[in-house]
């Protein structure tokens, strides 16, 4: 964990960089991980060192890595953003899995329970509640609609709080930052008791405004207004764990209806 709480991890380059990564520069194979770092392992820093476990990093020649997408060229050319949210909806509905929340993209409000699966039938009112309190400016509703979809489904970060992630990018794409700042630090109140230390660390790096490196490259795509760019980090997000990237992505389309609709 860093001093803020949240849970850290390490990879091997060359990877996707995200808020929470370390990315250690290393030959593939020559670290067992499984031998030098635990659950349990303490983790201290001495000047340029970081040690976790038996694992020594050296960090006086490392580089950095920023987590803010541009999200100021996303609300500057909103337009042309907002032209290119059917184009990811698309490519989202054509590739999703069925157990994603991506049902909640094209489904009416009338439409029977018996099209969705046990927990997705639980989210369909917190989802409802939060986007109907987006549209209307209601931040009462946002919060409680995010509170009962917290921890809902499946895998290390639960569908529930991976929507939410996407709602807090949506955020962040349409609104001021002092404004995104407010109300993702609400959101994060709410949900972060609900769920698991990991995915309560993602959502905190959400709140914040921070991304990782697939977003930046859909929002820089966005903000070109380059239909064809937007493929790549779509797809890769649409195959990214068994159900998240699908379910951050809806959240981001939704918020981003929603939220552009007050």
């Amino acid at each position: 964990m860093n001093a803020e709480g949240d849970v850290l991890s390490l990879m091997l380059a060359p990877a996707e960089m995200n808020p929470l990564a370390l990315e250690l520069d290393c030959p593939e194979g020559h670290l067992n991980f499984t031998e030098l770092i635990q659950p349990e392992s303490e983790v201290s820093r001495e000047r340029d060192l970081l040690c976790i476990g038996e694992l020594t990093i050296r960090l006086d020649s490392a580089g950095t890595w920023d987590p803010f997408p541009d999200w100021g060229a996303a609300r500057e050319n909103r337009q042309r953003v907002q032209d290119l949210i059917g184009d990811i909806t698309k490519l989202l509905i054509a590739s999703h899995s069925p157990d994603s929340l991506v049902v909640f993209l094209n489904v009416p409000d009338s439409i029977s329970d018996s099209t969705f699966s046990g927990w997705q039938k639980r989210a369909r009112e917190p989802v409802t509640r939060l986007l109907a309190g987006l549209e209307a400016g209601d931040t009462s509703a946002v919060l409680a609609g995010a509170s009962n979809l917290a921890g809902l489904g499946m895998g290390l970060t639960p569908s529930g709080d991976d929507f939410i992630i996407g709602v807090m990018h949506a955020l962040w794409c349409t609104t001021p930052p002092e404004e995104a700042t407010a109300l993702c630090g609400e959101l994060l109140k709410a949900v972060a008791p609900k769920t698991n230390r990991l995915s309560a660390s993602y959502l905190a790096r959400s709140a914040f405004g921070e991304a990782g490196e697939v977003w930046h490259s859909l929002i820089e795509a966005m903000v070109r207004g380059d239909a064809v760019g937007i493929s790549s980090p779509v797809k890769t997000l649409i195959g990214l764990g068994h159900t998240s990237g699908q379910d951050a992505l809806s959240g981001f389309v939704l918020g981003y209806r929603y939220a552009q609709s007050q």
